[in-house]
């Protein structure tokens, strides 16, 4: 008898199996740190004394953006930790009545005016002082390799509402000695900036205000 051989229709693969392409682990995502770019201090050495410090930690970043921009935050904190007591309003107010003046005011070094009165003074920082009893820090990070800017604001103070306010005009007038023309325009501009954010867009009791105020204003002069 004849049989027909038909085959399976299971055929054996007799080729050659590939080896799969080898697993790659993903890159690591990069260790991320945060570096102090820039401070800025008041210390009080007594209630009506005080000396302002500035310093630049990183010279790839220019003095005067650093310094404005520390000091936009620092007064955006300042307001934030005075919430609901009358000394943020007080502030708010006489700078207020202070920005026409000094963006009319023709503003040489020379003719520049003293904003902090008989009960308050601005001291050179040097070591010849009383110890400091009350200090007010804010400090300028860059978070790398990313790049993206943050603060840290920091206060040690018996009675934040003097210590507080008195320390943005401390800082204030600080700038009114040592920045030039264009720049101290740019100061008040920016001041002026921040008053129409909180009025217009967010309150400074808000949080979020801390960050997005400053960031409004330097984005308003520079």
């Amino acid at each position: 008898m004849q049989h027909n051989n038909f085959g399976s229709i299971f055929k054996k693969n007799n080729e050659t199996v590939k080896p799969g392409i080898p697993f790659t682990p993903p890159p690591a995502p990069p260790r991320l740190k945060i570096q102090t770019i820039a401070s800025l201090q008041v210390s009080y050495f007594q209630r009506e004394q005080a000396c302002v410090e500035f310093h630049r930690l990183d010279p790839d970043y220019e003095v005067f953006r650093l310094q404005l921009h520390l000091f936009l935050v620092t007064y955006a904190e300042v307001l934030f930790q005075l919430t609901g007591l009358e000394e943020a309003c007080q502030l708010v107010a006489y700078l207020d009545s202070m920005i026409p003046f000094m963006l009319q005011k023709e503003t040489s070094m020379e003719k520049r005016i003293n904003i902090l009165g008989e009960n308050l003074e601005l001291l050179l920082c040097d070591n010849n002082h009383a110890a400091v009893s009350n200090k007010v820090t804010t400090l300028l990070q860059v978070t790398l390799p990313l790049g993206t800017m943050s603060t840290e604001f920091l206060f040690s103070a018996s009675e934040p509402e003097y210590y507080l306010p008195s320390a943005i005009l401390l800082c204030l007038q600080d700038l009114l000695y040592s920045v030039n023309d264009r720049q101290l325009n740019q100061v008040f501009s920016a001041l002026q900036a921040m008053h129409t954010f909180y009025q217009t867009v967010k309150n400074y009791t808000v949080p979020d205000a801390r960050r997005e105020a400053p960031a409004y204003a330097l984005r308003s002069v520079l």
